[in-house]
């Protein structure tokens, strides 16, 4: 121990450190300096020599940022163009850094032994912050709401990363993992207290008083923090946001119950998780919560947790022991077709088609960040040795990416054709699929128009796309029911039908069709799915080869839905443009604050978009009243070959007030009546879309 220097305040600490079954002596200072451990003019002579082992805060600091570097470019350069999730660049990370990969020079210098303590505690944190922050998120009231479906079938950041999160699919998936992840609090905290009395040998009456903790935090927490954080959002006025002495109070809760936690022999992600659990959903509080420490912990700590525990990996290991590789790769494949199994084969049960029970079993078989963090307890605990956790790191890896490819290969666009035609001459209804009864003869040659385009548009998207032509021959006033039948049968998302207006060329009327315009406001009232009325008006282009699209976004569910499939288009832009034009009123109070977070959340993603993307573009524009907004539309609506709305249907807000009373088309909402009105001279085609309608269906379960 050479040139010991000893303050009041710092000891010389010595410490046993293994390496390849010998030990020796580490010594270093504690309590850690602050300070950096050398001059700025040495910055640029060497970096990681600058910060001493000594000095663990800023020594910290810059393993962070390392780790955040590594991590982006890796996901943007390798898995994000694959759509792979951010957990793979993340493990991925952890392997480079990690023994796995024998260049020691740097890693050493720069994550040394002395600073695993302090960079695995700071991860550790964030991950239970995390699951402080996924159980705010958590409507426990789903439970009781889940059905027999996700009862039966026993993930939310990989749904969200799959852009699945709001479609029935995710939706299923998401309640499913609720009631999985609650099973999996109980059973863990059931092994927790077993370890505690069959490793360490301490004596039953700790066990019985870990549990009586336990029970009296949970109580704790459900009757007397719970209605404490109900009178916080009772007492804080509409409209305004939670003080933030309260959010503080709420983020030093969190730490204590991460100590309680330990305190009574549990991890340290049991206390917040439930504390999470408490804190009701939305706003005003929870959506603060979540809006103020959500970016950080999600986006810093716990890419920092997930790569810590793969730094502990040696991938150099697998192959020690051939027969316990061998044990543990038969072990691991039975393990995940047995999860695969356990949720495909009830969803086929409960009639789910093959294609959507199949991806809810890989869905349902991959958790990433849950299972990596139970798997490095394990290792901890010694539970298991070096080369089955690093089996098992391969593990998640592999099923990190292969999930997602086999998802988004099982949920290709399906589009599903009706040709509707009046029944006339017959005595009963006749529905004929198409793709069935190929080899049996009909006289179906008024559907030969129909048929001939969606086979070329399937046969120049093969792969990617699917179509089925139906011909139904039904009375007029139960075509809804063709149209909404077929739609639940093949678990639509959205029904697009044709304006009962047909425009020529030059914008002049061609036809009406009441019949077909008493069928759109039909479906639009029972549609099990969301519902598009296209307005067609023709192809008119200027000089630009780019389709031009517009986006009118005043807020609200119809809205958010029609932005979300105007989104796509940004996936080719070779071809189209999109400008994304949101009206707000004067004083930005058009609606309620939980649909104003929901519109921002929405439009966050598209505004980073509309900065990396030439043809992508959001304009916000302030509307105080109709007059201000037929103007501003009125200025944009020819620079446009196709305008997207949202039909809004009764919400009112000052930019459309007093629309609705002379509205001539309701079915489009009133912003689609304006463009389509004749006082509008504009060639512009419309899309109008209506989020799906929560139904009660006769069984009594929301459709």
């Amino acid at each position: 121990m050479a040139n010991k220097n000893i303050s009041t305040l710092e000891e010389d600490v010595i410490a046993l450190h293994k390496v390849n079954e010998t030990f020796f002596n580490v010594c270093f200072s504690s309590p850690p300096s602050m300070e950096f451990g050398g001059n700025w003019d040495d910055v640029f002579k060497s970096l990681v020599p600058l910060v001493r082992a000594s000095h663990l805060v800023p020594l910290l600091e810059l393993q962070i940022v390392v780790i955040f570097v590594i991590t982006q470019v890796t996901h943007h350069l390798f898995f994000k163009p694959f759509k792979l999730p951010k957990v793979i660049s993340q493990i991925v990370t952890g392997i480079l850094l990690g023994p796995s990969i024998k260049d020691k020079s740097g890693k050493e210098s720069l994550f040394p032994f002395l600073s695993q303590d302090a960079i695995g505690t700071a991860s550790v944190f964030g991950y239970a912050f995390f699951m402080f922050l996924t159980g705010v998120k958590m409507d426990v009231g789903m439970i009781k709401k889940t059905g027999h479906k996700a009862l039966t079938i026993v993930v939310s950041s990989l749904l969200q990363d799959l852009k699945l999160l709001n479609s029935e699919l995710g939706r299923l998936g998401l309640s499913s993992g609720l009631v999985s992840d609650m099973i999996n609090v109980i059973a863990t905290s059931t092994a927790s207290f077993i370890r505690v009395f069959m490793a360490t040998g301490q004596p039953i009456y700790k066990i019985y008083r870990d549990i009586g903790s336990l029970i009296a935090y949970i109580l704790a927490v459900v009757f007397i923090i719970r209605p404490a954080l109900f009178w916080i959002v009772k007492h804080t006025p509409a409209g305004r946001p939670v003080k933030d002495v309260y959010i503080y109070a709420i983020f030093l809760m969190v730490l204590l119950s991460g100590v309680l936690s330990d305190m009574f022999d549990q991890t340290v992600l049991l206390g917040p998780f439930i504390l999470g659990l408490a804190v009701p959903d939305g706003p005003p509080l929870g959506a603060a919560i979540v809006k103020k420490f959500d970016c950080f912990f999600s986006g810093v700590f716990t890419p920092l947790f997930v790569t810590i525990c793969a730094m502990k990996a040696d991938l150099s290991s697998i192959g020690d022991d051939r027969k316990l590789l061998t044990l543990d790769i038969v072990l691991l494949v039975v393990t995940f077709l047995s999860k695969v199994m356990a949720s495909f084969v009830p969803s086929l049960i409960c009639k789910m088609p093959f294609n959507d029970a199949l991806a809810i079993g890989f869905v349902m078989s991959s958790k990433g960040v849950v299972e990596l963090a139970s798997y490095s307890l394990f290792h901890d605990y010694k539970t298991i040795d070096d080369q089955t956790f690093a089996v098992l790191l391969v593990s998640v890896l592999i099923i990190a990416i292969l999930v997602p490819s086999m998802v988004h290969y099982l949920s290709p666009i399906s589009v599903n054709a009706l040709h509707l035609i009046e029944l006339v001459g017959r005595a009963s209804p006749v529905f004929i699929a198409h793709h069935i009864h190929e080899k049996v003869t009909f006289n179906v040659h008024f559907s030969e128009k129909v048929i001939g385009p969606f086979n070329q548009y399937q046969l120049n998207n093969q792969g990617a796309v699917s179509a089925n032509i139906f011909t139904a021959i039904s009375p007029s006033n139960i075509m809804d029911e063709d149209i909404c039948t077929l739609a639940l049968d093949k678990l639509t998302s959205i029904i697009l039908l044709p304006f009962h207006r047909k425009f020529t060329f030059d914008g002049s009327i061609e036809s009406d069709d009441n019949t077909r315009r008493a069928l759109n406001s039909s479906v639009l009232e029972r549609a099990p799915c969301s519902i598009g009325i296209i307005v067609h008006r023709g192809h008119l282009r200027h000089s630009s080869s780019l389709y031009r699209i517009a986006m009118i976004f005043l807020g609200g569910r119809d809205d958010r839905e029609a932005l979300t499939f105007a989104k796509r288009v940004t996936k080719d832009p070779g071809s189209f443009s999109l400008t994304v034009v949101r009206l707000d009123a004067e004083d930005g109070k058009t609606m309620n604050d939980w649909e104003k977070v929901l519109d921002n959340e929405v439009l966050k993603e598209f505004k980073q978009k509309s900065v990396a993307n030439a043809h992508v573009k959001y304009i916000e524009e302030t509307a105080k009243d109709a007059i201000q907004t037929t103007r501003i539309l009125r200025s944009i609506m020819n620079e446009f070959e196709l305008i997207i709305v949202g039909r809004r249907n009764g919400l009112d807000s000052p930019q459309t007030l007093g629309f609705s009373e002379w509205s001539e088309f309701p079915e489009l909402g009133v912003i689609g009546d304006l463009l389509v009105s004749s006082d509008f001279d504009s060639n512009a085609s419309i899309f109008m879309v209506q989020q799906q309608q929560q139904l009660k269906g006769t069984n009594g379960f929301e459709l």
